[in-house]
Order: C-alpha cells, then structure tokens, then sequence
C-alpha cells in the first residue's frame, strides 16, 4: 500500500486545475501597472506583444516605447508587419520614442505602407530617431501626394487631431523634416524650380522653424495667402531671416483685418531692425486695439529711437491698461535719454507693482546720475517684486560698482530678493563672496521656495574657492532626516516627519515575479520638477496676468499643431 502512495500523488497532481488565464482587461491592467513602473517585466510585456488579441498589442506597443528599454526593439520591429494597422502606426511611433537608429531602415520601409496613419507615424518617429540619411525618403513622401498637374497645391481645413485627417503623412514628414533640420531636403518638399508646391499652414510653419534664406520664397507666397495662419507664420518666419529687403512683403500685413496677422508683422519689423521700420510701426500706437498698441511699443523698442514720436509715447505712459504703460516706460527712455528722469518726475509711483518693475529697467538702460538716483530709492518700494528689477538695472547701468548694493540685498527677508541678489552677482562674476554668499544660503534653508537656494548655488559654484566647495558639499549631503531614514524604515517608519509613507501605495513598487534588484526605476525630469516649484508658490519674480482680457498674451500665434501625444484609437 506504502508503494502505491507516489502514484496516488502523481495522479492527483495530473488532475488538478490548469492556472486560470488573464482576462483582456487583466492584462490591460498588467501593461499599465508595468508601463508606470518603467519595467518590461522579465519578459512579460514581450510576450504581451505577440499576444493574439490586437488591442493588446497595441497597448503592450505604447507601454514599451514609454518604458524606453531597447531589447524591446526587435519585438516593435516585428509588429511593423502586424496585420492590424492600428497595431502598425502604434509600433512606428513606440519606435520613435526609443529613438534607435537601427530601426531606421524599417521605418523607411514603412513610409510605403497602404495605411497613411501607418505612413505619418513612420514619419514622425524618424523625425524624433534624428537619422539624417532618411530626409529625402521623407521628402519623396511628401511630393509624391501632390498631382503632377497641380502648380500650387491648395490645403484647407485639415485637422491635426484627427488620426484619419488625410494630410497627417504629409504634415508630420514636413515636421519630422524640421526635426532633423535639413534645408536640401525640405527645399525639395516645399520648392519645386524655386516655387512653392504648397498654399497650406504646415509648409509655411516649416520654412518658418528652419530659417534659412533658401525657402524665402515659401514664405513670401504665404504673405499673400488667404489663410490667416499661413499669413501670420509667413511674418514670423520673415522676422526670424532678418533681412530688410523682407520689410516690403511684411508691410501689407501690418494692416491686416486679422489680429494675429498684424502682431505678427508688428514683431517682424521689429526683429528686423530696419530704420525704415520706424515709420511702418508708428500708425500702430494710435490703433483702437490696445493689443496692437502693445506691440507697436515692444516692436519701437527694438528699432532706433525717433525723437518726433515722443509726444505720441508720453500720451501712452499715461494710459489706462498698465501693461500699455509698462511697455511705453523704455520706448521712451531710449528716445529722451536726456529728459527721461525729468518726465518722471513729476509723475507718483505707478499703483501697478509691475509698471514700476518695467521703470526700473528704463531708468536701468538711461543710465544717467538722475535716473541712478531714482533707481536707488525704489529699492525701498513697498512692493518687494519690484526690487528684483531694480537690482538688474543697478547691475546692467553701473556694473561693478552695484557689488556692495547685491552683497546688501542678500540679507533680505524675501527669498525672490535674494535670488536676484545672487543671480547679480553670478553675472558680475566678482570673486572673493563666497562668505556672503554661504551666510545667504544658511539664512535661505527655511523658505519654502527653491528659487534663492538654487541662485545662491550657482553663484557659490562660480567662486570656486575652498569656503564655496565646503558650502556645495554642505548642499549636495542628503538632510539629516534621511540619514536617519534607514533606522526609521527598519521600525516601520518614515523617514523624515511631515512626509507620507509609501507604504500604502496602490500600485507595487515592483512587477510581480521580478526581482527588486533588477527593477529599473522610473525616469524622472528635473527639469519638470523645477518647473513645478517654480509655479507652486506665489514668487516675488512672477509676471502678472494681463487686467484686460484682450491681453498681449493672447495674440501671441502658435502653430504648434502638436503631434508630440500618442496617436489617437
């Protein structure tokens, strides 16, 4: 009976239930939980990739260019020859998010297939990979669309945020050409015999990014277009050349019925420079459109004083929207230099704290004994955003000998102030702070705002000095409470007081059946998490929103049809 026992085991183990199988929307949530952690999963999301249902391929594609692993590749590769084109597009576009060169080849490939939005994401992903080689496969994809009877091709009313718009192969080729910055390839898109092949924003707004004075042409065509857009690009995109001869194809568009339009052409005139813009600008100041007036004086600024204006300009310094008087404050200054303070000073201070800030770079670019004086008794301003300002015009109008007035300023009680203070100092590039500077940064550790740490970083990091170096390694050790951490953990803890504990979280901080040792940590972006502090707190160095809803801000054109979110289902 004993003998017979392996053989009962082994008949019971025979019939015991299989594993039961992961539903669609379990594996959906597999992806996704793998896709947040960065981690493929030892082999898991691969295997999602040859999974036989296609939305979860499709998934399982994004999920693997978004994680950025490589040895995903050759999978991607693969579902390039899907028989679903929704699977196709996904793979092209996962592809270029990894950017490797190697798919290259593939992707050209692709360019033929039958499905355009397989075509325009192939295009768009060897726009990101950065291969040279393949702008003149894109730019054989966008010609070989236009009839060959056709002269101009006309495009109307396409739709970027439509995955089926027909023109998405096109469009995206055309920015993956701006992408990879190649001027022959993209004359041979958009010039045919030195004409433009195309009336249609997208070809506008590439010869416009890439700047270069060969597809001048493509530009001076869409200055006559009927498309509001094409217009408005076409002007910047003038500007951007700087070249005067431009100023006769942009001065028809200072008088166009449409905003955008004109403050475009207002900008353009004057990024240009030109003398002869003076006289274009001047009918603007006297525009019913404060948008317009606006960028007249910011356009006036840029270009050489006119002394015959100034009556017109004195008018606006007391205007009614403060952003028009802000903006009027330096036009003036640069054309009565002499007077400038004089004007000034039968005036009381501007309510709005940021008319006063724009003061103080006039009086800063003055420079004169009057305008230094007046600049020295704002630094007591009630408003404590304005003295950044002012700090910068002290530094630009008396250079070194501003040193004692930032070195005093790092004692402020605001952080913004002593930022500026910093910054000032850093590009001084006056040696011998480095006990000041450390002093600041022990007086910063409270504030809650990054700003005047960071400054006072890189201005200790240009002393370059052993006090400087103490302080840095001082600022780069982990605070106190993490060091502690690790005694705090192994009691159930957290480590610093004030922080949550993770061990809550909803989601596993590793993919179940991988090791923690070999789970790749999720990427992050300084860069996005400056931003966010930059914005969290209410900074002293922060521009206010427009009073009027007919702000500058909103004339400003963009043509960033964006094409940088995964494609649509």
């Amino acid at each position: 009976m004993i003998g017979l026992l392996p053989f009962l085991l082994v008949g019971a183990a025979a019939t015991a239930a299989p594993a039961p199988l992961l539903t669609r929307l379990d594996k959906m949530a597999r992806i996704l939980a793998m896709e947040d952690a960065r981690n493929p999963g030892d082999g898991e999301l691969e295997r999602d990739l040859a999974d036989p249902d296609r939305g979860v391929r499709r998934r399982a594609a994004l999920a693997a260019g978004r994680i950025g692993d490589d040895s995903l590749g050759p999978a991607l590769l693969r579902l390039l020859s899907d028989p679903e084109a929704e699977v196709r597009q996904m793979a092209a576009f996962s592809l270029g998010l990894l950017a490797d060169k190697r798919a290259s080849d593939a992707l050209v490939a692709a360019l033929k297939d039958p499905e355009a939005v397989v075509r325009a994401r192939a295009a768009e992903a060897l726009g990101r990979i950065g291969d040279a080689a393949v702008a003149p496969a894109l730019a054989a994809l966008v010609v070989e669309t236009i009839p060959k009877e056709a002269t101009v091709l006309t495009v109307r009313g396409d739709d970027p945020g439509s995955a089926r718009d027909p023109w998405l192969p096109q469009r995206l080729a055309l920015f993956a050409l701006v992408r990879l910055k190649d001027v022959p390839a993209a004359e041979t898109a958009l010039l045919s015999a030195g004409r433009p092949r195309f009336d249609w924003w997208a070809a506008t707004w590439a010869a416009m990014r890439l700047e270069a004075p060969a597809l001048r042409p493509v530009l001076v065509a869409a200055a006559s277009s009927s498309d509001p857009l094409s217009r408005a690009l076409a002007a910047r995109g003038l500007g951007a050349l700087k070249d005067p001869a431009a100023l006769d194809v942009v001065a028809p568009l200072l008088r166009d019925r449409d905003q955008q339009v004109a403050v475009n052409a207002l900008r353009a005139v004057g990024a240009i420079g030109d003398p002869r813009g003076v006289g274009m600008v001047a009918p603007g100041l006297r525009s019913p459109d404060p948008v317009l007036v606006w960028e007249s004086l910011k356009a006036l600024a840029q270009l050489p004083p006119d002394r015959t204006l100034r009556a017109t300009v004195v008018n606006l310094v007391g205007h009614d929207q403060p952003w028009i008087r802000a903006a009027a404050l330096p036009v003036l200054a640069r054309m009565d230099r002499e007077e400038f303070a004089l004007v000034l000073s039968g005036l009381d201070p501007d309510p709005a704290w940021w008319v006063r800030a724009a003061l103080a770079a006039a009086l800063g670019a003055a420079g004169d004994d009057v305008s230094l004086g007046i600049l020295y008794g704002m630094l007591r301003d009630p408003d404590p955003r304005v003295v950044p300002a002012v700090l910068e015009a002290l530094r630009k109008a008396r250079g070194p000998d501003s040193l004692d007035t930032l070195r005093r300023m790092l004692e402020s009680p605001d952080f913004a102030v002593r930022a500026a203070a910093a910054e000032g100092l850093t590009e001084l590039k006056a040696s011998g702070q480095s006990d000041v500077l450390a002093a600041a940064y022990q007086r910063s550790q409270p504030d809650a705002d990054l700003d005047a740490r960071l400054a006072l970083v890189a201005a200790l990091a240009a002393q370059k000095d052993t006090r400087a170096l103490d302080t840095l390694r001082t600022a780069a050790a982990p605070p106190r409470c993490a060091r502690r951490g690790r005694t705090r953990r192994g009691r159930g803890g957290s480590p610093c007081r004030g922080r949550p504990s993770t061990t809550g979280r909803p989601w596993p901080s590793t993919i179940p059946g991988r090791t923690p040792s070999s789970t790749r940590p999720a990427r992050s972006s300084t860069r996005a998490t400056a931003a966010s502090r930059s914005i969290s707190t209410s900074s002293t160095r922060r521009s206010p929103p427009p009073t009027s809803s007919t702000s500058p801000g909103a004339a400003t054109t963009t043509a960033s049809r964006s094409t940088a979110s995964c494609p649509a289902s």
